[in-house]
């Protein structure tokens, strides 16, 4: 690795150590450094479920789950600071007193000014109610900005699916639903009130149709759906259709038709995929079928519409007797690349599952050879679910996802790779071996994640979450002992790396050891972070 000459960085560390020395770290709950022990978010009777996860303005995030733990999954918040502390009550904000019995998905996202916007299904604490779509949005400061209850979108009585929600460049909220096989949309202003209601999104006549996924663009949002040949979800071929709307709902895409991004086959019945944005106003989508060749693909949709591949990309070439059977996205707009990473089992008799990810360039060429990158070898028995993949800009990616232990526990395993395909280190960030679900993450400051899962026996889930740096350290990153407190010990340790070009020293992970990863290790050791 790359470093400056000792001569020009050594004789300032005194300087910094007698400031260092009036700094009182804090012994606060934090990011665990011990996957043993991850950082509980969520651990009132009963279950505890489904959390997602946003990242704040400030490099903390915000975690939302459902609550039965008075029964009725009710709507709960809680915000971390960078360093893994818990901003608000412990157990979080409760958001919504619901009575229901089983659960549906719902949607978390964070706008420009670092306020949660969080969207559900409500029955309001009256069990066997119709269920309404029901948005919230949450300060920083953990206020309730619309409401002590939320703005209710809609009011009749037929079954709403999957709702989302989204804010946009003109700090408007599109709020999202499916409804009798039509997505339908309101908008909101940046106070709640209503600008648009039952914005059609999709709807073809004897189809199913189920919004899938929304994401803002910039200069408006895509919105991504499942399409059935017929309005069955069960026996019906379902494609994948998008379009991009404007900040008011209009049509940009094919004169107002959607744009196909798949109906060669066939995704799975309750399969949902997501796309990305590209950050230049077009949509980056991955996905996995379930007939043909079982594999999972990538396409790109640009800003006016086109179609940038000509038919999707697979992250393998052929791989005679294995299968894909999921696909998680990810795009670095740093250096254009792509990144789709999918549990493998063998084929057609299901089992000797494995995991692989896959880097594709700007031109949609497989660059980890036709088999992809394996992060978990075949062999072990386990299955793997939830799997995942965040960018890591300019530095590659990390996968991470559940490996099965029993057919009710697992571990949380991850995976930093280069973007040359080498796995530069990979863990088990969630290391007991326990019941284990809905894990889901997202990219943190730095080129690392967040991650986020309940944990614990169907009737006693808990929520659980565990940051994982660029370099796979879990805990703070000023931590440097990895002993949960950050003291003068930590600084001490540091140094003498620092000192020896040890790598561990190259604290902002930028491949060089110079003068700015010890003023980026002063600055988070001032904050105790």
């Amino acid at each position: 690795m790359p470093t400056s000459p000792k001569a020009a960085r050594l004789p300032l560390l005194s300087l910094f150590a007698s400031i260092l020395c009036l700094v009182t770290p804090s012994a606060h709950a934090q990011w665990s450094s011990n996957p043993f022990a991850n950082r509980l978010i969520a651990d009132r009777a009963n279950d505890q479920v489904q959390p997602k996860i946003a990242i704040t303005t400030d490099g903390g995030c915000y975690i939302s789950w459902f609550d039965n733990a008075s029964g009725g999954y009710d709507v709960y918040l809680q915000r971390l600071d960078p360093c893994g502390r818990e901003v608000w009550a412990r157990n979080g904000l409760l958001l919504a007193d619901r009575a229901v019995s089983s659960t549906t998905d719902y949607d978390l996202t964070v706008d420009d000014f670092g306020n949660a916007l969080i969207v559900w299904t409500d029955d309001f604490n009256v069990s066997g109610a119709t269920q309404q779509v029901v948005v919230q949005k949450v300060s920083l400061a953990g206020q309730k900005l619309w409401g002590p209850n939320g703005i209710t979108a809609t009011s009749d009585t037929a079954f709403k699916g999957n709702p989302k929600v989204i804010a946009l460049s003109d700090t408007s909220v599109i709020v999202a639903w499916t409804a009798n096989n039509i997505a339908l949309a309101n908008r909101y202003d940046f106070s709640g009130n209503l600008l648009a209601a039952n914005l059609t999104l999709a709807v073809e006549a004897s189809r199913y149709i189920a919004l899938s996924d929304l994401e803002p663009t910039g200069d408006g949002f895509v919105a991504l759906w499942v399409r059935g040949t017929t309005t069955s979800p069960i026996t019906s071929a379902k494609a994948l259709y998008s379009q991009k709307f404007s900040n008011t709902g209009a049509a940009q895409w094919n004169a107002g038709a959607p744009v196909i991004v798949f109906n060669t086959t066939s995704v799975q019945n309750g399969y949902f995929p997501t796309c990305l944005t590209d950050g230049n106003g077009g949509a980056i989508y991955g996905w996995y079928e379930t007939g043909g060749s079982r594999n999972a693909y990538i396409q790109h949709v640009l800003t006016d519409g086109t179609l940038k591949f000509p038919v999707p990309i697979a992250n393998t070439g052929a791989t005679p007797n294995r299968i894909r059977i999921s696909a998680g996205l990810a795009f670095d707009p740093v250096t254009s690349s792509y990144y789709l990473a999918s549990t493998e089992s063998g084929s057609p008799t299901q089992g000797n599952y494995s995991v692989i990810v896959q880097r594709f360039d700007e031109d949609g060429t497989r660059l980890w050879t036709d088999t992809g990158t394996i992060i978990l070898p075949t062999g072990t028995g386990n299955q793997s679910s939830f799997v995942q993949c965040v960018a890591r800009p300019g530095e590659g990616c990390i996968v991470f996802g559940i490996d099965s232990r029993t057919s009710t526990t697992g571990v949380i395993f991850a995976a930093g790779v280069h973007p040359d395909g080498t796995v530069q280190w990979s863990n088990l960030p969630g290391s007991t071996i326990s019941g284990k679900g809905r894990l889901t993450g997202t990219a943190s400051e730095g080129g690392g994640a967040f991650l986020t899962w309940h944990d614990g026996a169907t009737g006693s889930t808990d929520i659980r979450a565990q940051n994982v740096s660029s370099r796979g350290r879990f805990g703070l990153a000023s931590d440097f002992n990895a002993d949960d407190v950050v003291d003068f010990f930590d600084y001490l340790d540091f140094v003498a790396a620092f000192a020896a070009e040890d790598p561990t020293s190259d604290f902002n992970a930028d491949g060089v050891i110079d003068f700015f990863d010890y003023l980026d290790f002063v600055a988070s050791f001032s904050a105790s972070c």
